[in-house]
């Protein structure tokens, strides 16, 4: 064997070359053909400088000469790297027998920030008259990087003409990467949803997809499941008339509840009767799924029984701490599930659930209420959509806020001006959705937050009138996320400089709303 000093050509990356992607990979060119027996991490070395060696596959190309190095995660960003093909008779060598007389090094350096990669798998679903949208994270991200996203709907494929919603910039941004857009939607028409990703270093182009709109369905049943043939003519079938959570609903239950139109045989008859597995909910489920993601095997712990007062009530009661936080479930009853006298259920009855999200603050009820009070109800999912939003936006701008106090947010608790905040929030958005869509009849009685309204002849200009209120009050909660005192809502001498006051008067000093629609 004779050394050859020119046995390595040449190296891509080239040496010292900068700026190099982080997906890039390391070719080696040969003058000669190399015996693949001398080709491995040990003769062949790719490390950080000063630091860890590189994991990598390596190949080896007969015609061209080359081998080429894949590392087996994304390289570091602003990292300097070496290459050492390793020389003399332990290292690389030529099929002839040739070797390198000595080691040769390169080195090449990776660009400073990674190249932030466009959103894809953007999915859009109906909900009622509203669109759901979720997108994946875009890759590239820097750890620690911020990002939030635009949300844009229109009537037009054009992100530019987003002539529908929103109606300013701060509305149409979240940092989640799933959004419900507090826009109602038109049975039977098309819709364009828009989304970008947003870093302090750049953009993400728009992705855009296309959803047509349809007609809701009157007078559904629970579940639309088929009906099984029945043997015996003269016994009905068991069917579920309730259930607890609701499908799609936002709860992390104590207890799973099923409520059947009769008495439940006995639980050992049926194996599995009820169980519950982490995964998005389906409308039906097919062998496949039952045999992987939905399967039995893949079951959160808990245990079924049948309420003793109540025999036609099916319990599930999970183990302790089974739910994560924002994560969607699926509840899966047995089809084989029998009562007394009773046909077999004769289908799988599938519903699903998300459990509640670490931030999710505000009274359902109380939006609901005002929202009723209009003529006009909104699916409990659209609602809890919103809440958990302003909840997330609240606790994000709190967070950096000089008042921030982590023992007045223990177990997903928040001050009392958070819930006022979502509360308010939500109720605007409910209602600027109802004045799009409606007009107002008869009397109004409205209270949210410390507003309480009650009109005549309800109208469409009334509700804008009540918006308009609930916007003006929004401002005092905003204050006080933000950390602000003293800006308006103190009584006149009932503070000093420097001190903070109450965050607004008492009731007897407020402005009278006698004469509010005048």
């Amino acid at each position: 064997m004779l050394p050859y000093s020119y046995l390595v050509l040449g190296v891509n990356p080239a040496s010292n070359e900068a700026n190099v992607d982080l997906s890039a990979k390391v070719t080696i060119s040969f003058a000669k053909p190399i015996n693949t027996d001398t080709l491995n991490s040990n003769t062949i070395r790719l490390k950080k400088v000063n630091g860890d060696f590189v994991d990598y596959k390596g190949q080896y190309n007969h015609l061209a000469k080359t081998y080429q190095l894949t590392p087996s995660a994304p390289l570091e960003p602003g990292t300097e790297y070496q290459i050492t093909v390793l020389g003399e008779q332990d290292g690389v060598a030529a099929i002839d027998g040739a070797y390198l007389p000595g080691s040769k090094t390169y080195f090449f350096t990776t660009v400073q920030n990674a190249k932030m990669s466009d959103l894809n798998n953007l999915e859009l679903i109906q909900d009622y008259l509203f669109i759901q949208s979720k997108w994946d994270m875009p890759s590239g991200l820097m750890l620690g990087e911020e990002i939030h996203f635009e949300v844009r709907l229109s009537s037009s494929n054009n992100p530019d003409a987003f002539d529908l919603w929103p109606n300013n910039q701060v509305e149409g941004k979240t940092t989640a990467n799933q959004f419900t857009i507090p826009y109602r939607v038109k049975e039977n028409e098309n819709y364009y949803v828009h989304v970008k990703g947003v870093t302090a270093r750049g953009t993400t182009a728009w992705a855009t997809k296309q959803i047509f709109i349809e007609p809701l369905q009157q007078n559904n049943p629970i579940d639309p499941a088929p009906t099984p043939p029945i043997s015996n003519p003269g016994a009905e079938q068991l069917s579920i008339v309730d259930r607890y959570p609701q499908s799609g609903e936002m709860a992390t239950p104590s207890e799973i509840i099923i409520v059947f139109n009769g008495e439940i045989s006995s639980l050992d008859a049926v194996e599995n009767p009820l169980y519950v597995v982490q995964a998005p909910p389906k409308d039906q489920l097919t062998i496949i799924d039952v045999r992987g993601t939905y399967s039995p095997n893949k079951a959160l712990n808990g245990a079924v029984s049948w309420d003793p007062e109540n025999p036609n009530v099916l319990i599930w009661t999970p183990a302790a701490n089974v739910f994560q936080a924002g994560k969607e479930y699926t509840v899966i009853v047995n089809k084989n599930l029998t009562g007394l006298n009773l046909q077999a259920l004769g289908y799988t009855h599938v519903f699903g659930f998300v459990a509640t999200p670490e931030h999710f603050h505000g009274d359902m009820e109380r939006i609901k209420e005002m929202v009723s009070a209009f003529g006009a109800e909104l699916s409990d999912r659209f609602v809890q959509s919103l809440m958990k939003k302003y909840s997330q936006y609240a606790c994000d701008i709190w967070y950096e806020s000089a008042t921030y106090d982590e023992e007045l947010h223990q177990n997903g608790e928040a001050p009392y001006f958070i819930h006022e905040y979502v509360n308010t929030q939500v109720g605007i958005d409910a209602l600027l959705n109802i004045a799009s869509s409606s007009s107002l009849v008869g009397s109004e009685s409205i209270k949210l937050s410390d507003l309480s309204v009650t009109k005549e002849g309800g109208s469409s200009s009334n509700l804008k009138s009540v918006i308009d209120q609930l916007q003006s009050q929004l401002k005092q909660w905003e204050d006080l996320i933000h950390g602000y005192r003293n800006r308006g809502y103190a009584r006149p001498g009932s503070t000093v400089k420097g001190e903070a006051g109450s965050p607004y008067p008492e009731p007897m000093t407020r402005t009278s709303m006698k004469d509010f629609d005048a």
